[in-house]
């Protein structure tokens, strides 16, 4: 499933995520995520904090933190096993099995981001 989502609607599944304490990764990207124009940037963690506009994510075992502002950017809602994501059947299969759902930012400077869902396991243990 692919969902068009509105700001109030992705804040209370980052808050859901906040509130279970889910293992996510978020990847964010000045660009297009196959070109970013200078910056790339991964962590795992958990979501620590979401104040009016801002989200934070933390690994606290790492001593990291990624602070997004995330209004003005386009939510989609999607779940790694759906057909119109853009993405090899090979890379489709991995993601099933690791991640549970995505959230994806788009702002209109180009800047892109995505949230994901982790399931924990063998390839993901809690930082």
């Amino acid at each position: 499933m692919i969902m068009t989502s509105s700001f109030d609607e992705a804040v209370r599944l980052l808050d859901k995520w906040k509130t279970d304490s889910a293992l996510v990764m978020v990847a964010f990207f000045d660009g297009p995520p196959e070109r970013p124009r200078t910056l790339a940037v991964r962590l795992t963690g958990s979501v620590a904090e979401i104040s009016g506009s801002w989200v934070v994510v933390a690994n606290e075992s790492a001593l990291c933190s990624l602070r997004l502002e995330i209004s003005g950017a386009d939510f989609e809602y999607i779940e790694p096993g759906d057909r119109r994501l853009a993405i090899a059947d090979a890379d489709r299969e991995r993601a099933e099995q690791y991640v549970e759902s995505n959230l994806s930012l788009r702002w209109p400077d180009g800047n892109f981001c995505v949230f994901s869902l982790l399931r924990e396991g063998e390839a993901f243990t809690r930082p």
